[in-house]
């Protein structure tokens, strides 16, 4: 059973409130591997989903059922909302018996650059999410072509996962409000998620420091160890941009 299996439920549940249409992306052609947004300006982009002036939510779970892909769309089309800033959110949950907790934590760490792609730029934080879509006649298909790109960037970076199930909530401030509400709420225990990892790993991020060894206690070597693995990190990144953060 996985961490999540009780908020799978409720998110469930709270979707199922919705007129949920289903979005077929099996032949859809994906972005290039690496291909990135770059920066869209406001006066360039077609529309905003979830802007700082509306309401938006970011959920991401996983579960062990072994479920396959799926995406589903709620609300609004993209199209009808050219030229506006509108409430959005977007689920992403991951399904697989092998999926733990590691490997979660370590999809979060990358879902920023699992999810750019030209003509689509995202910004969030932990329970938020603001997407800007590039100039297009077609934003529908710029969206179909996201969650194509993310489910296959996704299965390509962790092959323990067996299905990807996208929900996007469009222009409905109500459901976009309700999934902001249970997000919240859900951040605690993805906070718990990240301390477990952490705990496996020899280190408590909460109380240590990376700094140097405080003294409290009598794990100087740990303290050193992690140390040095953030430097050889940072110096990673520096040298390879798309490597992934460990924080």
């Amino acid at each position: 059973m996985s961490f999540f299996e009780s908020e799978l439920t409720e998110l469930d549940a709270l979707l199922a409130k919705n007129t949920l249409c289903a979005l077929d992306v099996s032949n859809v052609e994906t972005a290039a591997t690496g291909a990135r947004a770059g920066l869209i300006l406001a006066g360039e982009s077609a529309l905003e989903l979830g802007a700082p002036d509306v309401s938006s939510a970011f959920v991401t779970l996983y579960g062990n059922a072994d479920k396959g892909d799926a995406v589903q769309i709620t609300g609004n089309t993209l199209k009808a909302c050219l030229g506006r800033h509108v409430p959005f959110a977007l689920s992403v949950c991951l399904y697989g018996p092998e999926i733990s907790a590691e490997t979660f934590h370590q999809f979060m760490l990358r879902f920023q650059r699992l999810a750019d792609m030209p003509g689509w730029m995202v910004k969030r934080d932990k329970t938020r999410v603001w997407i800007r879509v590039g100039r297009t006649n077609d934003p529908d298909a710029v969206l179909t072509r996201f969650c194509a790109t993310l489910i296959a960037r996704i299965h390509e970076a962790f092959a323990c996962v067996r299905g990807v199930h996208i929900t996007a909530v469009i222009d409905a401030p109500e459901a976009v409000q309700a999934l902001a509400e249970k997000s919240d709420l859900w951040q605690q225990k993805l906070i718990a998620l990240k301390a477990g990892v952490w705990k496996e790993r020899g280190f408590d991020y909460k109380s240590c420091q990376l700094s140097g060894h405080c003294g409290a206690c009598a794990d100087k070597k740990t303290c050193a160890s992690v140390r040095k693995i953030e430097a050889r990190v940072k110096v990673h990144r520096r040298e390879q941009p798309d490597a992934q953060s460990i924080e």
